[in-house]
């Protein structure tokens, strides 16, 4: 009911445009005949009744056919789009935000008020109608038949049509019979024209928007020139010569009133003024003011029945990504924000959406899309700075798009880096990004974000996003006011190097070496795994870097069970081991034995391998291509550890799905609760990406044999949706 009360208000905003644009008009078409200007209240009923209309570039209409949108009781900020700056920004500025521990949201709220409130006034104009023409009718029980359908009353001082289908006339006794036919003449052209249905479908738009004050002046207004123009078809019909004597018909009758015993869809001899003052100026009008006047009603008509073409749903901005000479539509997609995902979605001139970009928006510090423009050309900037464990990827890419919507890379640049390392604290090149990024965004228009945990979505300055590694911050002891950039990263780094918390791990440089003499970490591949957990970070630097011996030599079981295989044909096809790019150690957490099934259990482990421990990992992953066991952003896994003779090495590898006796317990994570999700689909046959994008299907024999199909970036839903199984 709610979504019914935002049609008639979004109604009654578009029409109160038109209301007052035929206002106007009226004054410019005073010397046309007035039946010009009751045709244009047609224009006005269209917009107080129809919820929909045509779409046209040629609408005269400043704004889309629903200034309120539908779903702004769902918006973080909501806003309004009338078409008028001031309007809006002062209408949504007093709007309640909405607030994340409330219960009910206060936009929601108030729509509820405000639809009792609107039911209740409709209520009583109805209420109102229905019992003033029952009293009339009893007024008119004594009316006497004259002939046809025209009856005279004694207790009336004013003629009148009552009824709709079947109208009758009442005239007042007493009438002189000169009178009496100007009068007849007048009320009979009422009922030839279906005046009385047209007054009934006024009153009920009225009932709609009694709450709208234009709307009553325009139903005044629309009864003022039914009259007029009803005079004037008298006039013509009756001559010229007729004015005199027709005025003082009217005169004569001396009643002021439109709403004759009170009711709104009885209607006479009212308005008297503005009548007899038309009739006596009534000349028949040129043919040239009739043509212009008809033109003038035309265009006006056309303009104000259609709307402006309808933007897509969420529209940010409009720009020029893919270089075709035409703006694209970049829009905001939150229909699946509460599943942790906001969509950022590009629509071409036909209305096709050519690219999308989801962003995980719980995820601090992922994601931010800008749009940047230069020297009249608009680019699409994806930034990514990423910080875990200490350890820094910084990444840009600048981009457009090509006609299939792929992405051409312009320009890009990386930089990795580990507080906590400090010969990785190169603080030149660190500089040299900061200054190329902020230079890229002091250019550029954000339009979505999930930087520092914190969903944002513009257009809007990119300026609070420009690049200062805040992670400075956490020793403001270090600093002096006024320190640069440069500055501040030097002070942090000579801090790091005298509080190197892992000098037993590190080597120096040998004499005579290039580069700094600064203390560097042995190359984790290199080293052998003295504990049980160093084996969880050897495995993740292996793979990423495609050392296959490495991975072995800590995984023998491995090469017996056909992944020796896979990891060829991988490395093969330069895809990587596994299809991966990279693998990144997040965390973990020892975790009991027993929480876990047989693959880990302690008890089925060789009798070779001691000191068993069971860990709960979270690594971070980026893939050349999705697969059931690795896909892009955070994985979890569940590794078993032991040791055989002097050193570490991995016994199982899991994802907690398959092993796991109490799934999504170990962390806690949004993101561990969205691997449960894309392992439920994996059961269900679906290879998901953990952006909900659809990646293939499973042939359903073979739990790791998965068949790659083209889905055109669809999501599961959609997919079943397009073969007709949803």
């Amino acid at each position: 009911m709610i979504q019914v009360f935002l049609s008639v208000l979004n109604m009654s905003l578009t029409a109160s445009y038109v209301i007052a644009a035929v206002m106007l008009a009226r004054l410019f078409l005073k010397k046309a005949p007035k039946i010009i200007s009751y045709l244009l209240w047609s224009v006005v009923g269209f917009r107080l009744l129809v919820p929909f209309s045509f779409e046209s570039v040629f609408s005269l209409i400043p704004f889309q056919s629903a200034p309120i949108p539908a779903d702004i009781t769902m918006q973080p900020t909501p806003r309004i789009n009338s078409g008028v700056h001031v309007v809006d920004n002062a209408v949504s500025s007093a709007l309640p935000a909405a607030e994340a521990a409330a219960d009910v949201n206060p936009m929601q709220a108030w729509l509820t008020v405000g639809l009792y409130i609107w039911l209740a006034g409709v209520a009583a104009m109805l209420i109102y109608s229905v019992i003033s023409i029952i009293l009339l009718k009893r007024r008119l029980a004594g009316a006497v038949l004259v002939r046809d359908n025209i009856y005279r009353a004694d207790n009336i001082r004013t003629p009148f049509v009552l009824g709709f289908f079947r109208p009758d006339i009442f005239i007042p006794a007493g009438l002189k019979e000169e009178e009496k036919s100007y009068i007849i003449l007048h009320e009979q052209t009422h009922i030839r024209r279906r005046d009385p249905i047209v007054k009934l479908v006024g009153y009920f738009a009225l009932c709609l928007h009694w709450f709208n004050p234009l709307a009553w002046a325009a139903f005044l207004l629309m009864g003022a020139d039914m009259e007029m123009s009803c005079d004037e078809r008298v006039l013509k019909q009756m001559g010229s010569e007729t004015k005199k004597s027709y005025s003082l018909s009217l005169l004569s009758l001396a009643a002021e009133r439109r709403m004759i015993g009170g009711s709104p869809l009885a209607f006479g001899e009212g308005g008297m003024k503005e009548r007899i003052k038309n009739i006596l100026n009534f000349r028949k009008p040129s043919r040239m003011v009739v043509a212009v006047a008809l033109a003038a009603a035309a265009i006006l008509s056309a303009g104000f029945v259609m709307n402006q073409p309808q933007e897509p749903a969420g529209l940010l901005i409009r720009a020029d990504v893919n270089e075709d000479g035409q703006k694209e539509a970049l829009c905001l997609d939150t229909s699946r924000q509460k599943s942790g995902f906001v969509t950022l979605r590009v629509y071409g001139g036909s209305g096709k959406e050519i690219w999308n970009k989801d962003v995980l928006t719980a995820h601090p510090g992922w994601n931010s899309i800008f749009l940047y423009e230069e020297a009249g050309k608009c680019y699409l900037l994806r930034y990514t700075p990423a910080m875990e464990q200490g350890g820094g990827t910084y990444s840009y890419s600048l981009f457009t798009l090509n006609d299939n919507g792929s992405e051409h890379i312009v320009r890009s640049n990386q930089i990795e880096f580990n507080i906590y390392e400090p010969n990785r604290l190169d603080t030149d090149k660190m500089v040299s990004f900061a200054e190329e990024i902020n230079t890229l965004l002091g250019k550029s228009t954000l339009l979505l974000s999930s930087e520092g945990g914190e969903y944002s979505f513009g257009p809007s300055s990119a300026g609070r996003l420009f690049e200062k590694y805040s992670w400075l911050d956490s020793r403001p002891e270090l600093y002096a006011n006024g320190d640069d950039l440069k500055t501040r990263l030097i002070k942090y780094s000579e801090h790091a190097i005298s509080n190197d918390q892992n000098a037993s791990t590190v080597s120096q440089v040998p004499a005579g070496s290039p580069g700094t003499s600064a203390a560097v970490k042995t190359p984790l591949s290199s080293r052998i795994p003295q504990k049980p957990e160093d084996v969880l970070s050897v495995i993740a630097d292996a793979l990423t870097n495609n050392h296959y011996d490495t991975y072995v030599s800590l995984a023998k079981w491995r090469a017996d069970d056909g992944s020796e295989q896979v990891i060829k044909k991988s490395q093969e096809e330069h895809s990587g081991m596994y299809n991966l790019k990279k693998l990144k150690l997040v965390k973990y957490k020892e975790i009991d034995p027993d929480d876990v099934n047989y693959s880990v259990r302690v008890d089925l482990i060789p009798k070779e391998y001691t000191d068993i421990h069971v860990y709960a990992v979270a690594y971070d992953c980026e893939v050349y291509k999705p697969t059931d066991f690795f896909f892009n952003g955070r994985n979890y896994f569940i590794c078993g550890v032991g040791k055989d003779g002097k050193s570490y090495k991995l016994l199982a590898f899991r994802k907690p799905a398959m092993v796991v006796r109490k799934p999504n317990a170990f962390f806690g994570d949004k993101e561990e609760n969205i691997q449960a999700f894309i392992e439920d689909e994996y059961r269900k046959g679906y290879l998901i990406d953990a952006d909900g994008t659809l990646v293939g299907l499973r042939n359903g024999k073979s739990t790791d044999t998965v068949v790659y199909k083209e889905t055109n970036g669809l999501t599961v839903e959609e997919y079943l949706k397009s073969i007709g199984k949803w």
